[in-house]
Parts: structure tokens; sequence; C-alpha cells
């Protein structure tokens, strides 16, 4: 089914723009990344068609291929920024939508070693409900010329032939809702399908080089449940940090929607119970008693939803000397995080920043391939030093120096708030890590300080 939402009303920066030189681009994936590209792919393709294999209503919030939108998603301030570039007055729908920011020293935030110090870091979060900001992004998308959704359409293979300079691909074959085979020619086609893209399938099945990946063996687990804050309650955003290898409990609370709140339990390596007694039990195991109280005293309004993930995986398509041309791979597909950092979505975004930055100074597609890496190389050297102690046997000397440092670095951090500021400020993308090479940081993880 082929759908074209909205009124066609163009919202301030994002019509009258000049067409681009070529005719059609098909992306993979009705997500946060497919989204996004496909606003990107609307200023410079006649057509833009997003393939997705649920089916999808304007209405739809929940659909069985989002299994994670039940779960905490947080927008950091950066990410907050590229989603207001790319749509204008995108902030004020997501307020409307109860989605209201907040700084990072407002939330109860218990580190591995104590109390997050209370100090503002002008690092503010948005906690969007993900289904809700995902219909919110649909709807602009589809409002936009040339756009359209070919829900139920099952993408099984890639349109390929073989040229002097290497393979092209010029679209993709699959199953549509009726059931029928269809194939969707494309000048250009963008794998947004998240992080179980079957694309190293495709290009293995077509004789092509496959990427190799970056992996940790580590699964992180999720198990969340909507409360609602009672009429006397005052609640506050509250997040506890795991921290490898002794603190493998954490969770995270925060609001979607006034008196509404998102309470997930996370585990490295164990999977929160689901069942009422076991919810519970597990939130009073935490050091941080807001969560108990969030479950003690609020009222449900969902069922408890589980969800697990291997975090963590960048597949190097930009090392691949034979990867077709007229294909393209964003968002999970390319590089997935550990959730529990709060990065991802943020990140996504960037990746769609710089595709719009190339393609405005009329580089050719596949310069993103070579460019995105740099917006991934930062965020990715700091998961995988908070996460290599889960894995110590995947780890060379370097990588488990660097997670011994940033280990230190989140020890101290309760007890010296410059620490702690400089710390989260990397960990939510606004500095270098590079910041945290300053001559006073090293000395004072030389001579540390006892944590409170």
């Amino acid at each position: 089914m082929e759908l074209a939402w909205g009124d066609g009303t163009r919202m301030s920066g994002e019509g009258g723009r000049p067409r681009g030189r070529d005719d059609h681009a098909v992306v993979i994936g009705a997500g946060f990344a497919g989204l996004l590209t496909a606003r990107v792919l609307a200023d410079h393709y006649r057509a833009v068609t997003v393939v997705e294999k649920d089916v999808v209503r304007d209405g739809t919030v929940r659909r069985p291929g989002l299994p994670q939108a039940h779960h905490v998603h947080i927008l950091l301030d950066r990410g907050v920024r590229a989603l207001e570039a790319l749509f204008p007055g995108m902030t004020a729908e997501l307020s409307r939508q109860g989605a209201v920011p907040f700084d990072v020293c407002e939330m109860s935030a218990m580190l591995p070693r104590g109390w997050a110090p209370a100090r503002p870091l002008d690092l503010p979060l948005t906690s969007p409900d993900r289904g809700v900001l995902d219909r919110l992004l649909r709807r602009r998308v589809l409002a936009l010329p040339g756009v359209s959704l070919r829900d139920g359409f099952r993408v099984d293979a890639l349109c390929l032939t073989p040229g002097p300079r290497g393979a092209l691909c010029h679209g993709v074959s699959g199953r549509n809702a009726a059931g029928r085979n269809e194939r969707l020619e494309a000048d250009l086609v963008m794998d947004a399908s998240g992080r179980h893209s079957r694309l190293p399938g495709w290009l293995a099945a077509s004789g092509m080089a496959t990427p190799t990946e970056r992996a940790l063996p580590l699964r992180a687990s999720y198990t969340s449940r909507l409360y609602e804050e009672p009429a006397e309650g005052r609640w506050k955003p509250a997040a506890e940090i795991t921290q490898a290898p002794a603190v493998a409990r954490g969770a995270a609370a925060v609001p979607l929607a006034p008196g509404r709140w998102l309470v997930s339990l996370t585990g490295m390596g164990q999977r929160p119970p689901a069942d009422e007694s076991g919810f519970l039990d597990y939130a009073r195991s935490l050091r941080n008693p807001h969560f108990s109280r969030f479950v003690i005293d609020g009222r449900p309004l969902s069922d408890v939803h589980t969800y697990s993930v291997n975090p963590n995986r960048w597949r190097l398509y930009h090392r691949i000397r034979s990867t077709p041309s007229g294909l393209l791979v964003v968002g999970d597909a390319l590089c997935c995080f550990n959730p529990v950092y709060g990065q991802g979505m943020t990140i996504i975004a960037l990746q769609a920043l710089l595709l719009r930055r190339l393609l405005a100074r009329r580089q050719a597609p596949s310069a993103f391939t070579a460019s995105v890496p740099r917006v991934l190389i930062a965020p990715w050297l700091m998961a995988m030093a908070a996460d290599i102690r889960w894995c110590p046997q995947q780890g060379n000397l370097s990588a488990m120096v660097t997670a011994h440092a940033l280990g230190r670095l989140l020890d101290q951090a309760p007890a010296d708030p410059d620490l702690y500021g400089r710390l989260f400020s990397v960990i939510h993308l606004a500095r270098s890590p590079a910041s945290l090479l300053h001559p006073s940081v090293l000395a004072r993880l030389a001579h540390p300080r006892p944590a409170r």
C-alpha cells in the first residue's frame, strides 16, 4: 500500500528547495534513522520511497518492528538541536506531547560510587515517547513533496548490475503488502533498517564482499513499565548507572507527559524480571531508593515489557573496496551502541546532518561512507571503554588501559563536581574526549580523592 499522508503544507525550512540531479531514492526502514534520512534526501531527489516491513497507519505508535519503543529513550541536547535543524518547530511539538527538557543535574542519579553532584551542567535531556516521536517525524516526512511510504513491504534482495568499476545497486526487490514479488528501481538505496539489518546477507548472496565487524558478545536487557504519578507525588527523573565489571544493575525513570512516567530497569548479562513481585524486588535491589518508590506509589498504566539486545557493533562498510555504488548504510544498521548511555538517537541525528552537508556541497552520496566514521569514532571509543570490562577476553592492552582510566573517572565523579562535569559533557557528546586529558584531570586521577 502506498501512503502519502499530510496536507502537503510546507513547513518553514522544509520547502522551496531546488531539486537535485537524481530521480528516485529508496530508504529501507521507517524508523528514526529512515525518517531522518528521507527528510535529507527529499531535498535532492524528485521521489523518495520509504519501505517498511510493518503495516503502518497515520496514528501508529507501537509496531512489531520497534519493540524498544516501550523503553526509556533519551535525546541529548545535540540530538534535539539536530532535529530542530531538520524539522523546524519539532522542539515545540515534542514539548506539546509532554517531552519537556530537564538538566542532568535535576536527576537523582546514583553513580557506581555515590550520588552525582547536584551541579548544573547545562546538558538538557529530552525523554520522548519513542513511538510518538516516530509518528511526529513520519507525518512531517510524508508531508514533503515527492516522499511516500510503502508499508508492508519486505525487502529480500538488492538489485545489482556488474560494471567495469564494480557493481551498481539500482534498487531493491521483495514482497509487497499483497504478497506479490515486486522490484523498486532507484538511483540510491539507503539501508536504515536498524540493528537487525540483513544487508551483509544480501551482499554475500550476490557474491559481494561483506563488512568486518567490531562487536562485544554482551547482552543488555531492559524491563519497563509506564506509571501514573500520584496526585501528591513530586517525582523527579532518576537514574542508576551500571559499571563493568561489578555493577550490573541499573535503571532510568523519565517523564513522558504530565503525570506519566516510564521506568526502565536494566541488566548487563542478566534480565530484570517481568512479573509484578520480581519487578519490585529488582527495583528494591538498586541503591537509588527512588525506583522502589516509583513502583510502590505509582499506578501501573501498561503491561511490563522486556527487550534484550547485543549492543556495540560497528560494521565497517568504509573498509570494503567493492561496496556497490548507489548503496549507503545509516543508523543502527551501520553502528549501534549500548542503549544504556542514551547516545543512539543523537548519533543517528548527527549522521543525518552529515549527509545533509555533503549533499548540499554537491558531493556524491558515496562520500557519506568515507566521512561517517568521523561521527562515530569518539562515541564508539567511549562505549568500548565503558563496556570492554564486561568481556575482558575481547580487549587488547590499549582498550583495557582506557577502560581502567574511564572507571577511575567514574569512581571519582561523586566527590569531584568539575570532573563529573567534564566526564558527562563527553558522554553527552558536548565535548571532545580529549578534554579528559587535561593536566588537571590527569593529576586528580594520579592522586584521587575518596569518593563520597
